[in-house]
């Protein structure tokens, strides 16, 4: 993990400082800041609310909790760390790059409370696809159920997105900080699918050693059970047990 934040960090920090540092970029970004606050009606306003509310830290804090828990109450306790170290790792790029570039907000209204920190890159898109995507690579490795696979890739795909959208609609990001912070997260996940692919390795081949040891049962019972059916054909002949009919067959010859 360690090796991932340093390669995250200083990645970014250098993309950030470029993206600050020419001239047609930062004037492109102000021209789709001013685009988005023309278009502001109060039914996208309400979207970006609740875009901004899912990926506000109580919203990431709770559903993370709740995902942790389940995992450790399934005893997947490598899962719910992978979740943990995630987030961790994605708040330690988040805030190193954030200080090292201090990029301004926006210069448009806000709408909404603005946070202390600098704009460059965005932290609520960044924590919402390593939280939701994160959920998707776990349930992908530990279920075949197409439905559960849908719905949270679905989640991962469409909520980083909606978060995006939100924060640049807001005023509160440029187009290029979610755009970052996306990338930001999409890094932290390539860190945690290997993890999760063992664990899918690891899932089939329990399923594959249960289906075997069940089948082993299943023949030494049919073996058994065709064992006694040969030894019962073997003691009774023609309706009356061999042994009954060797003393009927003796007792017939000493009368003749």
């Amino acid at each position: 993990m360690v090796a991932t934040y340093a390669a995250l960090a200083a990645g970014l920090v250098l993309a950030g400082l470029a993206i600050t540092h020419i001239g047609p970029l930062t004037r492109w970004d102000d021209r789709v800041n001013t685009w988005f606050v023309a278009r502001r009606t109060p039914f996208w306003n309400h979207v970006s609310w609740w875009g901004t509310f899912i990926a506000n830290t109580l919203g990431v804090v709770v559903v993370a909790a709740v995902v942790v828990a389940v995992l450790a109450i399934r005893r997947r306790f490598l899962e719910a760390a992978l979740v943990m170290g995630g987030l961790i790792v994605e708040l330690a790029v988040f805030l190193t790059v954030n200080y090292a570039v201090g990029r301004p907000r926006p210069k448009v209204p806000h709408l909404g409370s603005t946070p202390s920190t600098y704009s460059f890159p965005s932290g609520h898109a960044a924590a919402t696809l390593v939280l939701y995507g994160g959920l998707a690579l776990i349930v992908t490795g530990r279920t075949r159920h197409l439905a559960a696979r849908a719905v949270t890739w679905t989640l991962a795909v469409v909520f980083p997105l909606w978060v995006a959208f939100s924060r640049v609609s807001r005023g509160q990001h440029h187009l290029t900080d979610v755009i970052a912070g996306l990338a930001l997260g999409a890094g932290v996940l390539l860190l945690l699918t290997p993890v999760t692919a063992g664990a899918r390795r690891d899932a089939d081949v329990d399923g594959v050693d249960d289906v075997d040891d069940d089948d082993t049962i299943d023949l030494d019972r049919a073996d058994s059970a065709h064992g006694d059916s040969a030894h019962g054909d073997r003691e009774w002949v023609d309706g009356a047990p061999i042994a009954a009919r060797a003393r009927s067959h003796d007792h017939m010859g000493a009368r003749s």
